[in-house]
């Protein structure tokens, strides 16, 4: 997977002195756009079920189910699979076609026909389109799941369903993400910026009333420490001093919540960090539907 990434940063400088800059600043600004559609898709789902309309409704559920199908993280490796797969196919019916024409032309015709390849001969331009394309189809998405997973972590909390749903697919995010692509967990954690926003979406859930909530940002922040050490910075740090030991030295925290937080102190540091806490007890599910968000009455 290391390879695959290595692979995408070299075709990127390839491209970037074959075509400039220009590539690379409008993948730059594509990312940019990521945010604020985060930010649009999080206000759709916290409509409010008893003021909006049935259109809204729809556009709802539509948004609901799509935020989750793009928090399905890419690979360098998913993406050569898939390339793989699909050259595969692509020169399967290649064969065919070739088989089919063979045995209704005559070597002869084949030959003439042959002589017409020149006027098909592409431009400059549409030679680079496919180039283009390639390096779209590699380096954009191996870039926008970690941003898209730290752009939905800034919304998390519990005053609407948005804030829920956020808690949601991060927490998924992460859990699959440490059981099944450590690399890609290093991946996301080296990052500063993203590492941040993780850690401001974590303290939300800290602070949040709803047990299920909390319990989904601890869960969240043990498998950073627990399966990504060396990439721990002082965002987490902060998490924990403002956090974590804040929230049990305040007189105000309430009992099941203090005791939510010392269970996660002990289970991530003073017990065998081999098995995540989640595999010790249930893993954390959490059903919008179910839950009242401590903003409305």
């Amino acid at each position: 997977m290391r390879q695959g990434r290595q692979s995408a940063k070299t075709r990127a400088k390839e491209l970037q002195l074959l075509l400039g800059p220009s590539l690379l600043i409008s993948i730059e600004h594509l990312m940019g756009i990521v945010r604020p559609t985060v930010r649009y898709l999080m206000s759709v789902v916290s409509f409010k079920n008893t003021v909006s309309s049935q259109e809204q409704q729809v556009l709802k559920n539509d948004v609901c189910a799509n935020l989750f199908t793009l928090a399905q993280w890419v690979t360098p490796a998913l993406l050569l699979r898939r390339r793989r797969q699909q050259s595969s196919s692509e020169d399967n019916l290649a064969k065919e076609r070739e088989g089919d024409f063979a045995s209704g032309r005559s070597p002869k015709t084949v030959f003439s026909l042959s002589g017409s390849l020149p006027e098909l001969v592409l431009s400059h331009t549409h030679i680079l389109l496919p180039i283009v394309c390639f390096v779209m189809d590699s380096v954009f998405p191996v870039v926008f799941s970690p941003e898209y997973t730290a752009c939905v972590a800034q919304h998390c909390g519990d005053q609407n369903e948005g804030q829920l749903l956020a808690v949601r697919v991060l927490n998924d995010t992460i859990v699959q993400l440490a059981e099944r692509e450590m690399e890609e967990f290093r991946h996301l954690l080296g990052c500063s910026a993203w590492r941040k926003r993780i850690a401001e979406g974590i303290l939300n859930c800290l602070v949040s009333l709803q047990p299920v909530v909390l319990e989904a940002g601890l869960e969240t922040l043990q498998r950073i420490v627990v399966g990504c050490p060396e990439s721990l910075g002082s965002e987490v740090g902060f998490v924990y001093t403002s956090g974590v030991f804040g929230l049990l030295e305040s007189e105000s925290t309430p009992p099941v919540m203090r005791r939510s937080l010392l269970r996660h102190v002990i289970s991530t540091f003073f017990k065998p960090t081999s098995v995540p806490m989640s595999h010790r007890s249930c893993c954390v599910s959490i059903d919008i539907s179910t839950l009242t968000c401590s903003g409305t009455s």
